[in-house]
């Protein structure tokens, strides 16, 4: 019995570690309106636009993986190409994820919340109207945090 004890425990151990060291990219849709999304990793060709309505927890469908290529979530209010809200994700061989924001043509959610979280290590928070590079308003700031903190997280509104 003792032995067994010591297995499960284990066993346990290895699980959490397994689940804790995974992390995954989210968007989380909370504003009162429509948002779309198209994805792409690397030189792979951007997907549709993918409709998220308000209160959406999404998993992005591309997920990147260790050392390769990163996401880019190109997001927008309406089904076009711009004004877009770019956001990337990548994971490095050294067990972190990397993201950052930026706008191309323009920024369609300058105007509401914006929040990025890596897990419960990082988190950055951009105010409606708020200017930063790390906003992406202007240029952006590459931000980053271990996998083991948990999932990276995009927050609109």
């Amino acid at each position: 019995m003792f032995n067994m004890n010591k297995i499960a425990i284990l066993l346990t151990a290895l699980l959490v570690a397994t689940i804790t060291s995974a992390a995954d990219v989210f968007i989380q849709q909370n504003c009162n309106f429509p948002v779309y999304v198209r994805e792409g990793i690397g030189s792979d060709a951007y997907t549709d636009f993918r409709l998220l309505p308000p209160g959406t927890h999404y998993r992005v469908t591309k997920q990147p993986v260790n050392g390769g290529p990163g996401l880019t979530m190109l997001l927008t209010r309406e089904e076009v190409d711009k004004p877009v809200y770019q956001w990337e994700a990548a994971k490095g061989d050294d067990g972190n994820i990397y993201f950052n924001m930026s706008q191309v043509d323009g920024n369609p959610f300058g105007d509401i919340f914006r929040g990025v979280y890596g897990g419960n290590c990082a988190r950055h928070e951009c105010q409606p109207g708020q200017t930063s590079d790390e906003c992406g308003l202007g240029g952006f700031k590459v931000m980053g945090a271990p996998q083991s903190c948990g999932d990276a997280v995009l927050v609109l509104c």
